[in-house]
């Protein structure tokens, strides 16, 4: 049985005569003050305030320890009455989302992935789904969205809380003073004590099946304290960084809408009336990166009272230092929604950020981005990830890293803002001059016995970066494309020889991966760069390179204009072994003219000058143009004689790939000529396939595709004239499994150096 308290209270004693009330019930209950905390939610410190009479009793308070214990409202009777928990709209379900956009095209999958990771006939468990992006990817407007079609599983309301505020950031004590109120707890019964509102707040939320929708928090930690406590309620936070802390959220990450979904929604804002012609749509479209904040601004500039032309809109976003101003309506801008991942960003990170803008291609790793900087790879590589964790930069793969193309021209624009045009220069010679090294180490990995000048071989003092030439040729295949892009970025900034070097590096790579279209592209810029050094050796080697591209793109017309040109010149600069290897370059596209006896004669007169000079790898690549003639012209003894040389000299050197192609050759020509085996079909297609093998293992172990897909369709031509024709099938899908080969495949193709 409750007893009386000892007296009622009157006056300024209230709170004293309170206090001593509950001391007598916690001790008639055998309860320490720290047990009684525990029960009420309230600290230890709090309550021994109450008993001593130094902090008066809020109605909360004395609810809370009343029913711990068990008074039976002897305590509550002791305060003020309760003031009403609910305001003036109490009855009404607070919902206080934003507006949702009449316009909303795609995320159709993410739609249904927050739906269903905060449905209720989810397992009763804590339910928080995040949903993180970059700037301008629609985070929040897909959040409202999807908290739209949710309410009827909230009955208790849906709460929007955005925890930056006015760009300052809301930790979650004050979050949850503006969350208590909103769901009708008077502003005078939250306390001001973190620790105490904290409780306050998990006693007032727990069997609420309300949701929130928490905007920008700053931390994992902040959420982690606003979420519901019970298994009713649900949490959607809307955030640009992943927080790893929340182990057991649904995590949603935001990219650009589809291509198709970009145009729709472009359209549909731009409106009926405007003239929207596809290519120009697709074009303003990819300048916007397909996220829709940038499409949506600029698809309203389209409309009045201030619209433009779409042409001139495209030229606008197409301008590397015009696009993020058209991408401002005066109301939205791109520049603004990245501002506030700029200012949060470290000093190091932030110029980091602007600085690798000035690399031109479409990935790079922590090696080119510490060039850039020139910092040390350890230090970049905890900036790379701080970027990412913004949204600010993607990772593709291991060590790999993208911008998103809009976010490229954010970094741009802090570029020229942040760093001074010296330093953007410095960061760029300084990446042009590391790529032209690397690339040149890597060919000497990969290569060898190539023959090069001083002018095109890397420096001695530089420490070889490759460990094996297997990792060099992943390197190479890799970077491709950036050196490609390093290439036009060199010829753009006036720094020729660097241009004209760099092709000449990775001439070789791309004769061993045929990456043609990629060949063609940075030789003929390094052609034009080549003639503006006014250096003609460069002229004339860099004519002989790209000349190779077109002939084995079977296009001899072209690559003739280009060896006549070069020859003039390696003739005139006295240079013999320039001028043999063009001549060892006609005879080739003589050989593809079916003009075999001038492919002979001068495959021959290239021959004797490597031969006066010993150039072993030339000898052994001319050796195989040569017999192709001759087995062309019917001197097939002649043939395997000089291709059983060249492959001596191959194994005795080490030339792998050499090795494998002077195989294949020889299987070809075994297998097309029968006088050296007296009509025995048999024992022709047996000796073929036995080269073709040899040539396969030889060409693995050089890593040439291109020459794997060769060994393995002469291999299924010899099972085909032996009647192994389930053999020859599986060879020929193994062969075009490999993929990648084009119209190079059909006719042998050799090898010049240059």
């Amino acid at each position: 049985m409750v007893r009386p308290p000892a007296q009622r209270a009157r006056g300024d004693d209230r709170g004293t005569v309170f206090g001593a009330e509950l001391r007598r019930l916690r001790l008639e209950r055998k309860l320490s003050l720290g047990q009684l905390a525990e029960r009420a939610h309230y600290s230890r410190g709090q309550l021994s305030k109450i008993e001593n009479g130094v902090v008066p009793p809020t109605p909360e308070l004395a609810r809370a320890c009343d029913d711990a214990l068990e008074a039976g409202g002897a305590l509550v009777r002791l305060v003020a009455p309760r003031p009403p928990r609910t305001p003036k709209w109490a009855g009404t379900r607070p919902v206080d989302l934003p507006p949702a956009t009449r316009i909303f095209v795609g995320r159709q999958r993410e739609l249904a992935q927050i739906v269903a990771g905060l449905s209720i006939t989810q397992p009763p468990a804590p339910r928080v789904v995040v949903l993180r992006g970059a700037p301008g990817s629609g985070k929040t407007q897909l959040a409202i969205q999807a908290a739209g079609r949710l309410l009827d599983q909230y009955p208790d309301g849906c709460l929007y809380l955005d925890l930056r505020g006015e760009g300052t950031a809301i930790g979650a004590a004050d979050a949850m003073d503006r969350l208590l109120r909103r769901v009708g707890v008077p502003a005078e019964a939250i306390p001001p004590e973190p620790v105490e509102r904290a409780a306050l707040y998990r006693r007032v939320t727990r069997d609420r099946r309300l949701l929130l929708v928490l905007d920008n928090p700053a931390t994992a930690d902040d959420v982690l304290q606003l979420v519901i406590p019970g298994t009713a309620g649900g949490v959607l936070v809307v955030t640009r960084a992943p927080l790893r802390a929340l182990d057991d959220a649904v995590d949603i990450r935001l990219g650009p809408l589809e291509e198709d979904e970009a145009r729709v929604l472009f359209g549909r804002i731009a409106g009926d009336g405007v003239d929207l012609p596809t290519t120009l749509v697709d074009r303003v479209v990819r300048a916007c990166g397909r996220m829709p904040l940038a499409v949506r601004i600029a698809a309203a500039r389209l409309r009045p009272p201030h619209q433009v032309e779409i042409g001139e809109l495209v030229k606008q976003l197409e301008h590397p230092d015009r696009s993020l101003a058209a991408l401002d309506d005066g109301s939205r801008s791109v520049a603004r929604a990245f501002a506030d991942s700029w200012s949060a960003m470290p000093d190091a990170q932030g110029r980091l950020f602007a600085a690798l803008s000035v690399h031109p291609g479409a990935t790079f790793d922590a090696w080119a981005a510490a060039t850039i900087v020139d910092s040390a790879v350890a230090d970049v590589r905890s900036a790379l990830r701080g970027l990412v964790d913004a949204s600010l930069l993607e990772l593709t793969g291991p060590e790999r890293y993208a911008f998103h193309d809009l976010i490229r021209s954010v970094a741009t624009h802090y570029a020229t803002t942040m760093l001074s045009a010296a330093d953007r220069h410095a960061a760029r010679t300084r990446l042009l001059s590391a790529y032209l090294v690397a690339a040149q180490q890597a060919d000497v990995a990969v290569t060898p016995t190539r023959h090069r000048e001083p002018a095109v071989s890397p420096p001695s003092s530089a420490p070889p970066p490759f460990d094996s030439p297997a990792s060099a040729a992943e390197w190479l295949a890799v970077e491709q494309d950036n050196l490609v892009r390093v290439i036009e970025t060199a010829a753009r900034h006036g720094e020729h020889d660097t241009c004209w070097k760099l092709a000449y590096a990775i001439r070789d790579h791309l004769f061993r991966t045929r990456a043609i279209d990629a060949w063609v592209e940075s030789h003929t810029t390094a052609l034009a760069a080549a003639r503006r050094s006014g250096e003609p050796w460069a002229v004339a080697v860099t004519l002989n390179n790209l000349g190779l591209a077109y002939a084995l793109s079977h296009r001899p017309d072209e690559a003739d204009r280009h060896y006549v040109e070069a020859l003039d010149l390696f003739r005139g600069l006295g240079d013999a072994y320039g001028e043999a290897n063009t001549l060892g370059h006609l005879a080739w596209t003589a050989y593809l003219r079916t003009d075999y006896a001038v492919a002979q004669e001068r495959a021959q007169a290239a021959l004797a000058i490597y031969r006066e000079r010993g150039v072993v790898r030339n000898i052994a690549i001319t050796l195989r143009t040569l017999a192709l003639a001759e087995a062309a012209l019917g001197q097939t003894e002649a043939a395997i004689a000089h291709l059983g040389e060249s492959l001596d000299a191959c194994v005795a050197y080490g030339l792998v790939l050499d090795e494998a192609m002077t195989l294949n050759c020889l299987g070809e020509v075994t297998s097309e000529n029968s006088a050296q085996f007296a009509g025995a079909e048999s024992a022709r297609s047996s000796a073929a396939a036995g080269l073709f093998v040899r040539a396969w293992w030889r060409a693995r172990a050089s890593g040439s595709v291109f020459e794997q897909a060769r060994a393995l369709r002469g291999m299924a031509s010899a099972a085909a004239s032996l009647g192994r024709h389930e053999t020859a099938a599986r060879l020929s899908a193994f062969a075009a499994s490999l993929g990648g080969l084009g119209r190079w495949t059909d006719v042998t193709d050799e090898a010049r150096d240059g």
